[in-house]
């Protein structure tokens, strides 16, 4: 699934979308809803429990039914204040993206042994493709460090049972780092090594460092498996279904 810098790059995108009434006095609520989802990091909790959805969902925005359904307060959208609005707009975004990586990202190309007969190597590629979703976002927003002041906001605003304001403190540091990192494909590295930390070690860990070595020519040739306008639509299909979703639920 996208990291954290390519989930805040999706909500920029947002800004200025006519959805943005949502966003633009909450920016900061919105970003941090953006990377929560992922708060697991910090909490150990399990997957299901942020995301709402397991792994093998096959219908974008069922982990946002679910996210409601569990939270039957959180539908009553006039009694929610704009900051937590902001908060739920971003994190069904995380939601919509990580599920459409699955479905029409994964599934199809990196999971498939018809395109990638190496499961490793399907596994390592995907890597690389969400790290280069990453480069582009520095590339699109200059600026993307700026927006770490937004953060500072109160957390006791944000209305929501599943998550504590401890857990939101320690959480929003760790995104205050992401912001500040410049991008580095060296982090691929430390990618595979988490998802690899014990068989297959060595081999997975040898492929990255030869992607990495090769670059950029082992990206273009990932390019020819994976064409860019399959990530093209994959983008568009996250905001679509997001706004089908925020003015089901939050408009």
């Amino acid at each position: 699934m996208p990291n954290l810098v390519a989930h805040i790059g999706f909500g920029l995108d947002c800004i200025g979308l006519e959805e943005d009434s949502l966003i633009s006095n909450n920016i900061g609520s919105f970003l941090l809803g953006c990377c929560s989802p992922d708060v697991r990091i910090i909490t150990k909790m399990s997957r299901d429990n942020t995301h709402f959805v397991p792994i093998s969902n096959k219908i974008i925005g069922t982990g946002t039914h679910n996210l409601l359904k569990e939270n039957p307060k959180l539908l009553n959208k006039e009694s929610l204040n704009s900051v937590t609005k902001s908060f739920l707009a971003g994190y069904i975004l995380h939601l919509v993206a990580d599920e459409t990586w699955i479905i029409d990202m994964y599934r199809p190309y990196f999971g498939n042994r018809n395109v990638f007969p190496n499961k490793i190597i399907g596994n390592i590629m995907d890597r690389a493709m969400q790290l280069d979703m990453d480069r582009e976002t520095h590339l699109q927003h200059e600026n993307f460090s700026g927006y770490t002041h937004e953060l500072a906001i109160d957390f006791d605003d944000i209305e929501i049972d599943f998550i504590s304001n401890e857990s939101f403190k320690e959480f929003t540091d760790t995104i205050k780092r992401v912001f500040s990192n410049a991008f580095d494909w060296s982090r691929l590295i430390f990618m595979i090594r988490r998802q690899y930390p014990d068989k297959d070690s060595g081999m997975a860990e040898s492929l990255a460092n030869d992607f990495i070595k090769n670059l950029p020519d082992s990206l273009e040739d990932l390019y020819h498996q994976v064409p860019k306008k399959e990530i093209k639509a994959y983008r568009a299909n996250i905001i679509s279904s997001w706004q089908s979703l925020i003015k089901e639920y939050l408009l």
